[in-house]
């Protein structure tokens, strides 16, 4: 034994242990063989398989699209495991792949369960192209009898430089009428043509849902006229969206124009017409509060609803008993106020609408009194929030403008700073002239915004967010995730007005316009961040 050497003991997966409540000793397991100890021991061939086929069906149900196509690809094992049940499919065409009609006809067989489908389409594309893809498409006895959702969405903003589509085509170049078994129908950023409609409407009439939208995250801000032209909805469409009576899903961008004529009405009054519907929403379209109350009444199973109130005289508003149950029934609600009064409003936002029924409230160079602006700390409920540059009303007797302007304030600051400050999760603020100084409080409003998640501040002086130092509450703000902030003026060289230290530790999205963010002070303060860490 002099010359021999000890070495350690290796620990082995198989050694001891004792059974306890963390280690039972019940036959546990799939399909291995366990120890007198209670541990498996090597698993067999057939453990081996069972477990690649349930994580292969676990992790595959969780797989995007393009990696689950590219998944299936590495062997025939893996092609057999992975699931091919999703009923949503996703299909890009763009000229960089050179998918044409091909890019249809796999779909099936690598999907039979398929019955939803979104084509991606980049206008890069060639119409023709295009053309040919949607009449495959369409052609297919596959497709005609198994479809039941179908999404249009380009990826192309309307003014690209880029896109192979001509100005003189605002409209999408497909033909549907053999996809008869469609119950959904949604076009997102191009909208159909009023021909293209009228064909919908007479040969899908079993369509449950329609959608033309901006795109899948609609802004508050009024559409630029590019893209009102080709994302809106026209008038002379209407009849036609009117003729589908099976419709429980409305959801339209109109185009861009005065729908408070006696014209524009009278189409849209057409909508009542439609008395299966739940869900209304009619987005860039002010009306007046009378059409929305016959809306309203028509619509008796409506429960979801967007609308745009248009500017009307104060005393033109009225809302009776009956007119605020009306309001009372709906589940949800995003409002849209235009250049109103919101003390007419008041007896709507207080007495007419059911406790959390107003999701989302946008005021449009409403006017604005201390008190109306009093009466909103009542929505509970409202998690989303904007309002830009405002007219201050007529003050009482004895009170001067200036006074006025105090009082506004600080209604409005109390507003942000309580209850509802503290439930909601977007607010969009784009306010100029005197408005302008709710920006200073800030640094107090922020404190309370706790749930916030997206904040957009527009209109701000930059020589007064250097001079107070207003961003720096942004730092609190941990829940948030998006933020924008352009200011007025000249841009701070010096980074005085927002600094990377005051940045929420979170964010995701972060747009600044007239703000200067040195990359020099990033760099230092990640490298002080890094430093601290070692310490």
């Amino acid at each position: 034994m002099h010359g021999s050497r000890l070495r350690p003991r290796r620990s082995s997966a198989t050694q001891d242990i004792p059974a306890g409540p963390s280690t039972p000793t019940e036959d546990v397991r799939l399909g291995g063989k366990l120890t007198g100890s209670g541990i498996p021991s090597s698993p067999s061939p057939a453990t081996l398989a069972q477990i690649s086929t349930v994580l292969a069906h676990q992790i595959g149900n969780f797989l995007p699209q393009n990696d689950l196509l590219a998944a299936r690809l590495v062997c025939k094992l893996w092609k057999e495991l992975l699931p091919r049940d999703r009923k949503h499919v996703e299909v890009s065409l763009s000229p960089i792949t050179h998918d044409g009609p091909s890019a249809l006809e796999a779909v099936p067989a690598i999907f039979p369960q398929l019955e939803s489908l979104g084509l991606i389409v980049c206008e890069r594309l060639q119409p023709s192209v295009f053309m040919a893809v949607a009449a495959a498409m369409a052609g297919e006895i596959w497709y005609a009898s198994r479809l039941r959702h179908l999404t249009f969405q380009t990826t192309s903003p309307p003014d690209s430089k880029s896109s192979a589509w001509p100005t003189a085509m605002p409209f999408w170049p497909i033909c549907l009428s053999p996809l008869t078994g469609l119950e959904s129908l949604s076009f997102i950023g191009r909208a159909p043509s009023a021909e293209q409609l009228s064909v919908i409407a007479a040969e899908q009439k079993q369509l449950t849902s329609l959608v033309v939208a901006l795109g899948p995250a609609q802004d508050t801000s009024a559409p630029s006229t590019d893209l009102a032209a080709r994302c809106g909805v026209r008038m002379s469409a209407l009849p036609a969206v009117c003729e589908l009576q099976c419709l429980v899903r409305l959801d339209l961008q109109l185009a861009d124009r005065d729908w408070t004529d006696f014209g524009a009405e009278s189409h849209l009054r057409g909508l009542a017409g439609l008395t299966q519907l739940r869900e209304l929403r009619l987005r860039n379209g002010a009306i007046h509060t009378e059409l929305a109350h016959e809306l309203l009444r028509g619509l008796p199973e409506l429960r979801h609803v967007t609308l745009t109130l248009a500017e009307e005289a104060q005393d033109a508003v009225s809302y009776s008993r009956k007119d605020l149950a009306l309001w009372r029934r709906l589940h949800s609600l995003e409002l849209r106020l235009q250049g109103r009064h919101l003390e007419a409003d008041v007896k709507l936002l207080q007495l007419g609408l059911a406790p959390g029924s107003l999701r989302a409230l946008h005021l449009r160079s409403c006017t604005v009194s201390p008190y109306a602006l009093a009466t909103l700390s009542s929505l509970v409920g409202l998690n989303e929030l904007s309002f830009d540059a405002w007219t201050i009303a007529a003050p009482a007797a004895g009170a001067g403008q200036g006074q006025q302007a105090a009082a506004l304030r600080s209604a409005l600051t109390g507003l942000l700073r309580g209850p509802l400050g503290r439930q909601l999760q977007v607010l969009r603020v784009d306010v100029a002239g005197d408005g302008r100084d709710i920006y200073e409080e800030l640094p107090s409003l922020a404190a309370s915004w706790g749930q916030l998640r997206t904040l957009h501040l527009v209109g701000a002086a930059a020589f007064r967010l250097s001079a107070t130092g207003a961003l720096a509450g942004l730092s609190g703000l941990t829940s948030l995730r998006e933020l924008r902030v352009a200011v007025q003026g000249a841009a701070c060289v010096d980074g005085a007005c927002l600094r990377a230290a005051w940045l929420p530790p979170h964010l995701t999205s972060l747009e600044l316009a007239g703000v200067h963010l040195p990359c020099g002070e990033l760099q230092a303060e990640g490298a002080l961040g890094a430093a601290g860490a070692c310490a």
